[in-house]
């Protein structure tokens, strides 16, 4: 639904559907929805094994080495101490600085994961805002 100010001509709607692009807004709300609903789980080693982490692990692998295309032995730890240099902030900033039509392959590798991190009510809001399903197959990653 529109803002007040929108439906009263105060300020402009926004566009609510994009075809051949996803702007910064689109691109925020999704990446919210990956990070409540599936990056805020991950708690460091010294917080004791969680099976929540391991498959949050598990999926920045296949990420890393099937998405991205890059030497696995360069995965740096999820959450680093130095902020961007870990691999949460290093897929952050693919995602907001890639192609439009590389955010929905990034969507799909996520929805596509064995892991199942995603709940069904954060599938569908990624449905929602615009994440098509296309039946991507997820290759293994050797390691992970």
């Amino acid at each position: 639904m529109p803002k007040f100010s929108q439906r009263h001509g105060y300020s402009p709607l926004t566009n609510a559907f994009q075809r051949e692009g996803a702007d910064e807004a689109l691109r925020t709300k999704l990446w919210n929805i990956l990070k409540v609903s599936i990056w805020d789980d991950y708690r460091p080693s010294g917080y004791g094994y969680e099976e929540k982490t391991h498959h949050i692990v598990q999926m920045v692998c296949r990420l890393w080495f099937n998405f991205l295309n890059r030497d696995i032995d360069s995965l740096p730890e999820f959450r680093s101490d130095y902020g961007e240099k870990g691999a949460y902030g290093i897929l952050k900033r693919y995602f907001f600085s890639c192609q439009w039509f590389e955010v929905y392959d990034f969507l799909e590798e996520i929805m596509n994961d064995k892991s199942q991190l995603l709940t069904p009510e954060a599938r569908m809001d990624e449905q929602r805002t615009g994440a098509a399903q296309r039946g991507l197959s997820l290759r293994r990653c050797p390691d992970c």
